[in-house]
């Protein structure tokens, strides 16, 4: 009992900090001269469940900054009404970089592993192929270029069922978008950090150098 009351403080507490913080973020926003601890963030990412060294590595632009550049904001809205997601909404965004960086990692993974099957396959069925017919091992390479090509076969499909996954998620176009908005704050003449290549797929930023 005195266990699950004293769980049931913690909980209460974390949810009154999040809110707090919550608050000085939109008055931050806002325009208020509000400085929010630097270990604050560590403190909500406890109590959220991202990742701490989210707020280091993901490419967040500060709601306030693109507040100050009409155009932007504009777009934002206008980004974030075709897809459904708020951009200005930092967490909301931190949450979706998130995903993103998480989906496009497996991907990647699946089709590493993919290829790496796909070149022992060659390389299998390459040397049985040099071998004379009837030779010791060549009936083995090509049982092993089989199976290999069979995994082959296997992990391209979970490449294709993750890349699938990513885009009827939604996932990949709300990430899309706000890699466009990132392009409009770029041209409002926002500083917008170094893209990472799980967002930035399409190379855009060897446009903006």
């Amino acid at each position: 009992m005195l266990g699950s009351r004293s769980g049931g403080r913690k909980r209460e507490a974390a949810a009154r900090f999040a809110a707090y913080a919550a608050l000085l973020e939109l008055a931050r926003g806002a325009g208020a001269p509000v400085a929010v601890p630097a270990g604050w963030a560590r403190e909500r990412a406890g109590v959220s469940g991202e990742r701490a060294d989210d707020a280091g590595l993901l490419p967040v632009v500060p709601a306030q900054l693109i507040a100050q550049r009409p155009e932007v904001h504009r777009e934002a809205f206008r980004l974030g009404a075709e897809r459904g997601v708020d951009y200005l909404d930092e967490r909301s965004v931190r949450e979706l970089l998130a995903a993103q960086r998480r989906a496009v990692g497996r991907i990647r993974v699946w089709a590493v592993w993919c290829t790496l099957a796909l070149c022992g396959t060659g390389a299998a069925a390459g040397v049985a192929l040099t071998l004379v017919r009837g030779s010791a091992g060549r009936g083995g390479l090509f049982v092993a270029a089989g199976v290999l090509g069979a995994v082959c076969a296997l992990l391209l499909g979970q490449v294709l069922r993750s890349v699938r996954g990513w885009r009827v998620s939604g996932v990949a176009d709300r990430a899309h978008g706000y890699l466009l908005l990132l392009e409009a704050a770029h041209r409002g003449g926002v500083a917008v950090p170094a893209l990472p290549s799980w967002l930035d797929i399409r190379e855009r930023s060897k446009k903006w150098s």
